[in-house]
């Protein structure tokens, strides 16, 4: 073990369906998988990824990027970062409105998502996807870009790469 590597906790726990989830880190990232319910999630000087989620999630980084696979929306959900971007990942399926804006970047829809937009700018996009239904917005105030688009299948989702820098 070298001498300057510092201690990375890592906690696994199970999360029965339904329940309330809150997780907060600093100088690190959070990762949920497999969570049914209402999920707060909060990282400064870190990212968000979350896969195979359903509910809603409240989800927020300062200086982190926030990557989120959405099986389903069943209560209002909030992604929000300051100096990172957002690319969020929707089931076939999901019916939200959606509202995606940045101040600094692009927000870019796949041609996938079947989205009725209201407003559709570079910078800004908002309107319904597939029946509407649950508020669903991405806002990354200094963002470079924002992404939404369809997955595959739930079960087709690989690990997003991130840059860990040496070893």
């Amino acid at each position: 073990m070298r001498s300057d590597a510092r201690p990375s906790p890592k906690l696994a726990p199970f999360v029965p369906p339904g329940l309330n989830v809150v997780l907060r880190t600093q100088n690190g990232e959070v990762r949920m998988e497999n969570i049914q319910g209402r999920l707060t999630a909060a990282a400064t000087n870190g990212g968000l990824t979350g896969r195979r989620l359903s509910g809603s999630v409240d989800g927020s980084t300062v200086n982190g990027v926030i990557e989120i696979y959405l099986e389903s929306i069943t209560g209002d959900t909030q992604l929000t970062t300051v100096n990172g971007g957002i690319r969020l990942n929707l089931s076939p399926g999901v019916n939200a409105e959606l509202e995606a804006r940045v101040v600094n970047g692009g927000v870019i829809v796949q041609d996938k998502i079947p989205l009725s937009a209201e407003d559709r700018t570079e910078r800004r996009v908002a309107g319904r996807i597939g029946r509407g239904a649950r508020g669903l917005s991405c806002r990354p105030p200094t963002a470079a870009c924002s992404w939404v688009r369809a997955m595959r299948s739930p079960t087709s989702i690989s690990r997003p790469r991130t840059h860990r820098g040496p070893r």
